[in-house]
């Protein structure tokens, strides 16, 4: 910095604290806050006197100041939440600075309960093209209001009506060409002072959805022709979600293939009740509206081209083309990667079972009190099934029929029982086959010396683990499939049957084996191995049933009552009772604004 002659400054945050406040307003045509710095005359020209912003909002009829408190409220995806310790608003900077305006001048109380006092349509989220956002709610006199919020010179192009005398009621005023292009010059003029202008306005309607405005069948026809919504799905929309109580819900929800009209309230209460039925639950979304969702979900997808900052921010996993096939590729390769490890779990295993076993077992029960496999053997036998198990198990590419399966829950075990029977049925076999060569194999094989008996012990052992490669962590009984897929496999395969064959021959005394020079000894060992694999189908078409029940009572977990839906064999278990319980006792926190509809359309002015 000594050297520096020129210095470049970015504004916001460093020259601008970065926050947004209200600082100036105009309701109607006679009532404003805010000084003026402009020297344009213009604004003036309403006659209307500047007041502070108590002032302002102390001057406001009942009827106005619940109106405009609602426009800020219901018409935004801000909520409350905790930063640093203290309670505030999170959202846009826009959203938040009004709610705080609200909050400070006209009496805000917290944001949920305001909004779980209305009765919420619909809403419109916030669109570039449009310049603005809209929220439909249900007034007293059974009609329907939208309350929208954007561009102030766009809604005001768009208005015919404005507000007569905000200090008496509600009534209003034909928008005449003089208002207008007063209205338009204060705008211009908030503008040249570097103010971001919003304007709130409304439309009352005499039913919701008017003519012409998509339904909930467009959401359902969207959904079927994406693939979503089958035959037999049930499709409901956000306000009767609201309604059910938790045990509908969980009856409901199974079933639920489409919501429409959700406001984000909606979609996180059907976040949290999946994950409380049992669900790994991942929810996409790119707007403001869907980051509590993105942030209840197990793994939230935001959209990297269109997304928001706040969506972005509130997810796990962010897709830089925007593509939903990418969601799909990322829940295979998930289970992939899943599956990987279980093989090496499962491979991992059974090797060091045998090889502890028939360590111990060789060396205590052997006449010379040495183990039959030497410690530089292990060493080999330890890079086998570290190493190269690591990248043969793990570098699998997703299969073809992987999505095909249902995936596993997060209470499912690492270590599955499928996995044990085979962990345990290869286990014996290898131990039984060794100790056998070990104790008598010179009875069997009486022209082979104790030193080349012990070498073919360990050269059988190394083939068994070749052939028992653990590609399957299932039942199925095609263990080779895919096995030409994966590059990494075959390669490695090749490098340990090369290295094992080079150490029999070459090693000597570094690894204490014999040269084996008759052709039986290389049969045996090879046969030996091969055999690993019709052990391995033997094995599976054992059924699981049967080992679990030679399992002990105690190891078995206690189920509680379930809920099966028999059209799709799928169970969810909860505890009835206790829900209910929870519901009742439990402070609802409604942290969202308002209704969206899944199909966007444009907003009916």
């Amino acid at each position: 910095m000594g050297s520096a002659t020129t210095i470049c400054s970015d504004k916001t945050g460093t020259l601008t604290e970065n926050k947004m406040s209200v600082v100036a307003a105009i309701l109607g045509t006679t009532l404003r806050f805010g000084d003026v710095l402009s020297s344009d005359h213009a604004a003036n020209e309403t006659g209307a006197e500047v007041l502070s912003a108590p002032e302002f909002t102390s001057m406001l009829s009942p009827s106005i100041k619940s109106h405009l408190l609602q426009s800020i409220v219901l018409n935004s995806t801000a909520f409350e939440g905790e930063h640093d310790g203290a309670m505030t608003y999170i959202g846009s900077k826009t959203e938040t600075a009004l709610l705080s305006f609200a909050r400070e001048q006209l009496g805000l109380g917290p944001v949920g309960e305001e909004r779980a006092n209305v009765n919420i349509m619909q809403m419109f989220p916030f669109d570039s093209s449009r310049k603005c956002m809209a929220v439909v709610v249900r007034i007293d006199n059974g009609k329907y209001r939208m309350l929208v919020k954007g561009a102030a010179e766009i809604l005001l192009s768009q208005s015919t009506q404005v507000v007569r005398d905000p200090t008496n009621d509600q009534a209003e005023a034909p928008l005449s060409d003089e208002k207008r292009t007063t209205l338009d010059t204060i705008i211009t003029n908030y503008a040249s002072r570097s103010l971001r202008c919003i304007a709130l306005v409304n439309r009352d309607f005499e039913q919701w959805p008017p003519r012409g405005a998509p339904t909930h069948e467009d959401a359902k026809a969207i959904a079927q022709q994406c693939g979503i919504y089958t035959a037999g799905g049930i499709s409901i929309e956000g306000p009767q979600l609201r309604q059910l109580s938790p045990r509908q819900m969980n009856v409901l929800i199974p079933s639920l293939q489409v919501m429409a009209r959700s406001s984000p309230d909606d979609k996180n209460m059907l976040v949290r009740q999946l994950k409380k039925l049992g669900e790994t639950v991942t929810v996409t979304g790119d707007g403001t509206n869907d980051a509590q969702a993105l942030k209840t979900a197990d793994v939230g997808f935001a959209m990297g081209v269109s997304g928001t900052e706040v969506a972005k921010e509130a997810s796990d996993i962010i897709l830089m083309d925007d593509n939903f096939a990418s969601i799909v590729k990322a829940m295979a390769w998930g289970q992939t990667v899943n599956d990987a490890v279980k093989r090496f779990l499962q491979f991992q295993i059974t090797v060091n079972i045998t090889a502890v076993a028939l360590t111990f077992v060789s060396a205590v029960a052997g006449n010379d009190e040495h183990s039959v496999l030497s410690a530089v053997q292990l060493l080999w036998v330890n890079l086998i099934m570290d190493t190269f198990a690591a990248l043969e198990l793990a570098t699998d590419p997703p299969s073809p029929h992987v999505l095909e399966r249902r995936p596993d829950p997060k209470s499912a075990p690492l270590i599955t029982l499928t996995m044990w029977k085979m962990i345990i049925g290869q286990a014996v076999y290898e131990l039984v086959v060794t100790l056998i060569l070990n104790f008598a194999g010179q009875s069997i094989f009486p022209t082979w010396d104790n030193g080349h008996m012990k070498t073919v012990v360990f050269n059988t052992f190394v083939f068994m683990q070749i052939f028992n490669h653990s590609r399957r962590v299932d039942n199925r009984l095609n263990i080779m499939e895919g096995i030409f897929r994966n590059k990494w496999f075959i390669g490695i395969q090749l490098i340990i049957i090369g290295g094992q064959i080079l150490i029999i021959v070459f090693g000597g005394a570094a690894f204490s084996v014999h040269h084996l020079d008759q052709v039986s000894q290389w049969a045996v060992s090879l046969i030996l191995g091969i055999l690993a694999v019709p052990v391995a189908v033997i094995i599976r078409l054992v059924p699981d049933a049967f080992i679990h029940r030679l399992i002990p009572h105690i190891w078995s977990h206690k189920k509680g009552p379930e809920l099966s839906v028999s059209r799709e064999g799928r169970h969810y278990e909860w505890n009835l009772a206790l829900e209910e319980i929870r519901t009742q006792l439990s402070t609802p926190k409604i942290c969202f604004l308002s209704p969206e509809a899944v199909y966007a359309p444009e907003i009916p002015w």
